[in-house]
C-alpha cells in the first residue's frame, strides 16, 4: 500500500512539473525580475521574466501571462550586448517571441529589438 501511494505521487510530481512548461530551458538570471521603464508610451506597464514565464502588465489591470519554451542567446557587434530571443505561448497556445537586448552596462537595461530607443530597468528590491 505505502509503495503504491508512493507510486502515485512520483506520477503526480512528474506530471506537475513536466506540464508547467514544454522543457526545462534555463533563463539566464540577468533576465530574472520586473522591467520597467520611463517612456511615457509604457510608464504604467511592466514586464516580469521568471524561470517559466514572461508576464506584460498594461497598467489598466490587463495581464498578459506566457509561459517560456525557450530562450536563444546570441553575440551582438554592439559593445557588450547580448542579444535573447524568448520563445514563449500565450493561454489560449498561441506561440510568440521576444527579441531583447541586454546591456550589462548601469546594473543592467533592456531595450526590445523592435524599440531600441526604449530603455528598461530592473526594479531593485
Amino acid at each position: 500500500m505505502r509503495l503504491k501511494r508512493g507510486l502515485v505521487a512520483l506520477t503526480l510530481l512528474i506530471l506537475f512539473f513536466g506540464c508547467q512548461r514544454g522543457g526545462f530551458t534555463t533563463i539566464p538570471n540577468e533576465l530574472i525580475g520586473v522591467w520597467k521603464t520611463w517612456a511615457p508610451k509604457y510608464a504604467k506597464c511592466s514586464m516580469e521574466i521568471t524561470n517559466y514565464t514572461i508576464t506584460f502588465l498594461d497598467g489598466d489591470e490587463h495581464i498578459n501571462i506566457n509561459t517560456i519554451k525557450d530562450v536563444k542567446k546570441e553575440k551582438t557587434s554592439y559593445e557588450n550586448r547580448i542579444l535573447y530571443t524568448i520563445y514563449y505561448v500565450n493561454q489560449e497556445g498561441d506561440e510568440y517571441k521576444c527579441s531583447l537586448y541586454y546591456d550589462p552596462a548601469h546594473n543592467g537595461e533592456l531595450r526590445f529589438k523592435n524599440e531600441q530607443e526604449i530603455m528598461w530597468t530592473k526594479e531593485r528590491g
